[in-house]
């Protein structure tokens, strides 16, 4: 786990119209991490509908057409070694203490 990271992320809800033919309370949830250089990386997450409940439902032809992308994050962080927060908070005059 990164001992810090800085964020910037984003929502975007892209559709609101009819949701027949899918789960009502079953979604699909596909991620992507693409890591940079120097300790960045890119995340990008999408939330699916699904065309019906886990275990409930058959197989249909075409099913993959009906489903749509419900909502899309994009998050952007950097990763920094722990020694850049020890400089600063030392530089800062506060005393580092160690957990017990």
């Amino acid at each position: 786990m990164a001992p810090f990271a800085k964020n910037l992320s984003t929502v975007r809800l892209q559709h609101s119209g009819d949701a027949s033919g899918t789960g009502k309370r079953t979604v699909g949830i596909f991620v992507t991490v693409k890591f940079t250089i120097e300790g960045r990386y890119e995340l990008t997450s999408e939330i699916w509908t699904a065309p019906s409940e886990i275990g409930k439902g058959i197989e249909e032809d075409g099913w993959q057409d009906r489903m749509f992308c419900m909502a899309s994050v994009t998050q952007s962080a950097l990763t920094v070694p722990a020694s850049v927060n020890f400089k600063k908070a030392t530089s800062k005059g506060t005393p580092i203490q160690s957990k017990p």
